[in-house]
């Protein structure tokens, strides 16, 4: 064989392990809001205030339900205090911003929400992933979820995940039983607490601090849907991938066919600055809100490298 025709092979093996790699990136974010230098610099309320350079599938401002305690900043990125850091993708893309408790009250009917530029519809078969940052040092609760509109009724309905606070109760469980830990929570805004309401939840006291919250939504159009969360804390190592989990954080099934089309955030507590959300993502694939890339995305780039190098040898 010629080295003519060597190096011919050796580009088309290369080609074809790229043309694999490449289809197995399929991934999509949804919705991203970064909080990047949001409202322009300066303390003030989320209420009114909307698009960022990093923001992706949101449209709208931020309209904040039962407080215009829920603040902004841009001299910090949530989560960031922690030592060692966090996992996962970083907090910011070149700028600083997120959401701290400014509230001073615990009432559960104080959330936000901004509308989606596309719905996401809870009737029809698909596979979403979402992660955010979260902090909880102080006496506060927070998370972020889905929701089907932005009223405080029995019918608006939500799916999400975060922190509960130094004394939180599941619904229909024992007192406290829930304390500072990561939660589910899924209903309608109008009842059972809302968002603050826990479905289900890892042990209490695991947590009062910085978390990554990496959870994943089966949703079935013909039997329950599903949600699993996986809380990291700082220093921690994200699986490669969601079938490497041995075991959630938590899990529960829910069911509805509720067309989302807002992002809901969700921050309370007596204790003001104690609690951060940051870095909301939503996408079709773990490495989209991990920034983990799959195992057979690392072994084709390493093939595709490997007949880099023979090609050059050659």
């Amino acid at each position: 064989m010629d080295l003519k025709t060597s190096r011919s092979l050796g580009m088309a093996a290369a080609s074809a392990v790229m043309l694999a790699l490449s289809s197995q990136s399929h991934a999509t974010i949804i919705v991203q809001e970064l909080f990047d230098n949001i409202g322009g610099g300066g303390d003030k309320s989320l209420n009114g205030l909307g698009d960022t350079a990093t923001t992706v599938g949101l449209t709208g401002t931020w309209q904040v339900n039962g407080t215009n305690g829920m603040m902004i900043a841009t001299n910090f990125n949530g989560g960031t205090s922690a030592s060692p850091a966090l996992p996962g993708l970083p907090p910011g893309d070149g700028a600083l911003g997120g959401v701290w408790n400014g509230t001073g009250s615990y009432n559960t009917n104080i959330y936000a929400t901004r509308p989606l530029t596309s719905t996401i519809d809870f009737g029809a078969d698909q596979v979403l992933y979402f992660s955010v940052r979260l902090d909880n040092p102080l006496d506060t609760a927070m998370g972020i979820g889905l929701a089907s509109g932005t009223s405080a009724s029995g019918s608006t309905s939500f799916i999400g995940a975060g922190l509960s606070w130094n004394n939180a109760t599941s619904i229909g469980g024992s007192a406290n039983d829930a304390s500072n830990a990561s939660y589910i929570s899924y209903g309608t805004l109008g009842a059972d607490n809302g968002p603050y309401g826990i479905r289900a939840h890892e042990a209490k006291d695991s947590v009062n601090g910085a978390a990554l919250i990496v959870g994943r939504i089966t949703i079935s159009s013909t039997v329950a849907d599903q949600i699993d969360i996986m809380r990291y804390g700082p220093g921690s190592t994200i699986q490669a991938d969601p079938s490497l989990v041995t075991a959630w954080t938590a899990s529960d099934s829910f069911d509805t066919s509720m067309v989302a089309d807002n992002l809901l955030l969700w921050l309370n507590g007596g204790s003001s600055g104690g609690g951060q959300v940051d870095a909301i993502r939503i996408g079709t694939t773990w490495a989209d809100v991990t920034g983990v890339p799959e195992p057979g995305s690392v072994a084709l780039a390493a093939l595709a490298a490997g007949f880099g190098f023979v090609r050059r040898r050659r």
